[in-house]
């Protein structure tokens, strides 16, 4: 009789443990499907963060091509009527030069 009632205790003490285990076990899925769920929240984060970044750059990119389209078209315009440019001053030293060498 005492080996049945130790038989029926150890059956009683698994099917406590095995209790134990599912709980232990829906315990540490739950805690897995949390951090994965903040890595994918702090992942988004910085995504976003990225993106705003990039485009601020961007931004301030195409402000600085169009400074200097600007800058450029305005160059353009005020020089355009001068007969030399820096180039052809340049040039036309150095022509000046190689015929106050010839004579």
């Amino acid at each position: 009789m005492k080996d049945h009632e130790d038989v029926l205790q150890n059956l009683k003490a698994d099917e406590d443990s095995q209790a134990n285990v599912v709980i232990v076990r829906d315990g540490l899925s739950r805690a897995v499907i949390k951090q994965d769920l903040m890595i994918h929240a702090q992942a988004e984060k910085q995504r976003a963060s990225i993106y705003e970044s990039a485009k601020f750059q961007k931004d301030h990119i195409g402000n600085a091509v169009q400074m200097v389209k600007e800058i450029t078209t305005f160059m353009d315009e005020r020089f355009k009527d001068m007969p030399n440019n820096a180039l052809n001053t340049k040039s036309s030293i150095i022509d000046d030069d190689e015929e106050e060498e010839e004579e």
